[in-house]
């Protein structure tokens, strides 16, 4: 796993463990290969594409762990 990886994976425990949180969202661009890859390594699931700011981006999401 690298850098990245590790690092995305330790916010969504972050968030899920000391915030509560329910649902963590992620989004990126299109074009951003590597970004798209590292929300689905950490187990996101593409939701579908918005737009945000102006520009278009895809949404992916993950639930908090049973």
């Amino acid at each position: 796993m690298g850098i990245t990886t590790e690092a995305a994976q330790a916010v969504l425990d972050y968030g899920f463990r000391y915030f509560g949180m329910s649902r963590i969202i992620g989004i990126a661009m299109p074009e951003k290969k590597a970004s798209i890859r590292v929300l689905e390594k950490v187990g996101m699931r593409f939701e579908k594409p918005a737009t945000r700011r102006g520009l278009l981006v895809v949404g992916y999401a993950k639930n908090k762990p049973l």
